[in-house]
């Protein structure tokens, strides 16, 4: 399993449904392989019917493309409570 692979695994296996977002600003950037790898990932979820998978890869790949946090869990039906203070 190449560094990237297992990176893929990891965000896959550990992206939970958050209760809360922080107001920090990310940038999250993925290099070509791991970027193929999703959308191959991506493809099988569909395949297999997987609508959380689906989702959750929806979710980081709108987000390496710049979109806030909070449109993108607008978009995927995620509750946040960013600006609910």
């Amino acid at each position: 399993m190449t560094r990237d692979t297992a990176f893929l695994a990891e965000i896959l296996k550990t992206c939970g449904h958050p209760q809360e977002v922080s107001l920090v600003t990310f940038t999250l950037q993925l290099s070509s392989f791991t970027r193929k790898q999703f959308y191959q990932r991506l493809q099988q979820a569909y395949a297999s019917g997987s609508l959380k998978l689906v989702k959750r890869i929806h979710a980081l790949l709108a987000l390496t493309q710049g979109q806030r946090v909070r449109e993108v869990a607008s978009r995927i039906n995620l509750r946040t409570n960013v600006g609910s203070r």
